[in-house]
């Protein structure tokens, strides 16, 4: 029930807010979605969240969904083609923090509102491109942190952790990582012996996590970046 509020909300928001910077005609307005996986829960309830909120507003809503969870071009891709159909807004959850930049200085140009969701844009790149931006997501340095520490906890405050990285230099993965080593580095007594990236990919993150689990069989916890979930590796 709270998560299909936080869904419908969050949703609703969003279709509320592209519309509203910007004038369209008389027939429905045209809307795209772009997502980079549907591979995971959170980005299907997303995209059903974000179905039912373009019913009730009338909104002809657009989905379309890169191959891959880092299929960085092909996701610009479609950004592009969505501003050269001349859609009223556009919603993108990126998978670079830099690689779409150009992509929303052309949405601008074209007078074309585009929200950031997710994945923040990098701060310093979009300064440095005069690209004012809107984003909409969670404080992932919180997230980060809030997860380590009930991680620690599981633990017993002590033991040999492991970290599953997200994409290297994508912001929401980097700020969940940091979050996590801000806590681990408040309990002494825990190790972490590896850390490593699996890009987002289930396969990789097994392969990723089976290694770490030979080199380290005596390991007690792994932070995961991706949808920071938790494991008591006491409990297997």
């Amino acid at each position: 029930m709270k998560k299909t509020f936080l869904r419908n909300m969050i949703s609703t928001g969003l279709l509320m807010f592209a519309l509203s910077n910007n004038s369209y005609s008389a027939n429905k307005p045209q809307i795209a979605l772009l997502m980079k996986t549907l591979s995971n829960e959170y980005f299907i309830s997303m995209q059903q969240g974000a179905e039912e909120t373009a019913k009730k507003m009338n909104v002809d809503l657009t989905i379309q969904v890169a191959e891959k969870e880092d299929s960085t071009e092909q996701l610009v891709g479609l950004v592009e083609n969505m501003i050269a159909k001349k859609v009223d807004a556009i919603i993108v959850t990126p998978n670079d923090s830099i690689a779409f930049i150009p992509a929303f200085q052309k949405a601008e140009k074209a007078g074309i509102p585009i929200i950031d969701l997710d994945v923040r844009l990098d701060a310093a790149a979009a300064k440095k491109a005069n690209l004012k931006f809107n984003y909409v997501g969670v404080d992932n340095f919180l997230g980060g942190y809030l997860a380590a520490k009930n991680l620690v906890q599981a633990v017993g405050g002590k033991g040999k952790i492991a970290i599953l990285e997200g994409i290297p230099g994508v912001d929401n993965g980097e700020q969940r990582k940091a979050g996590a080593l801000k806590a681990f580095k408040e309990s002494p007594e825990i190790e972490i012996v590896a850390s490593q990236s699996a890009n987002w990919e289930t396969e990789q993150a097994l392969n990723v996590t089976s290694n770490i689990l030979t080199a380290h069989p005596d390991i007690n916890g792994i932070f995961a970046a991706n949808i920071i979930w938790l494991l008591e590796l006491s409990q297997l």
